[in-house]
């Protein structure tokens, strides 16, 4: 399957030299079965509709409001993107598929949402194991607070109330955690937002402890991405 990747960020500042880009983070995870192009989105590269088989939109420290001209494209690009082309959206790329499609993007009151997260799910997020909830890393300021209306919460938690969507009137689906982001690198996104004063030393140490209690369900939300990127015909919606 041809699988066209929107970057939308890098690994901010030393950590670009450290770790792989988050587009290269993400053909790791989903792994050899996809031929990869990738586009950066921040310099005007966006795909034509047919160009790919599907669409992934990655993270970015930018926010959906931040104001630069390639969001706005982004968004219209979104907009008029294929409904039945396979589209997924990660972190940043969740949060702006929502606000393409008439939901809104706030800044969590509580904060920077870091380490590892555990999201219950709903019966929008059909996998083969049937989990009733999972964990990722996140790294998020803002979050989806109001779901578009032709969206589902696939999952939640009390920290993010729309944590997963499924989208009943497109093939999309969207994650606010990074399932390809790596223990080390949370780790490091931590460690980066402790020196730049963006949480207390409390804060940062319960971070870290999220990342070494295990619980690590990254290749669940994976095989979901999977799945539904290589069921072309509809979101993985149960009737």
């Amino acid at each position: 399957m041809k699988l066209a990747i929107l970057q939308t960020g890098s690994p901010p500042g030393k950590l670009a030299a450290l770790f792989p880009s988050y587009a290269e983070m993400v053909m790791s995870a989903l792994g050899p079965e996809f031929q990869f192009t990738v586009l950066d989105t921040r310099r005007g590269q966006l795909p034509e509709s047919r160009s790919a088989e599907g669409f992934l939109i990655t993270g970015s420290p930018c926010g959906v409001h931040d104001g630069e001209p390639w969001i706005s494209d982004l968004r219209d690009w979104i907009l008029a993107s294929d409904v039945a082309r396979p589209l997924v959206g990660i972190c940043f790329g969740h949060q702006i598929m929502a606000e393409a499609f008439g939901g809104r993007v706030t800044r969590a009151p509580q904060g920077w949402g870091l380490g590892f997260h555990r999201y219950a799910t709903t019966p929008a997020f059909e996998v083969p194991a049937g989990q009733q909830s999972f964990s990722i890393p996140a790294a998020h300021q803002d979050q989806v607070t109001k779901v578009p209306p032709g969206a589902v919460v696939a999952a939640h938690s009390g920290f993010c109330p729309a944590a997963a969507l499924v989208y009943r009137d497109r093939a999309a689906i969207s994650v606010q955690g990074h399932p390809e982001f790596t223990p080390a690198y949370a780790d490091a996104v931590i460690d980066r937002r402790l020196r730049e004063g963006g949480l207390t030393a409390h804060q940062a140490q319960a971070a870290r402890r999220s990342v070494r209690r295990g619980g690590d369900d990254r290749g669940l939300v994976l095989s979901w991405i999977r799945r539904f990127l290589w069921d072309r015909t509809a979101p993985p919606l149960r009737a």
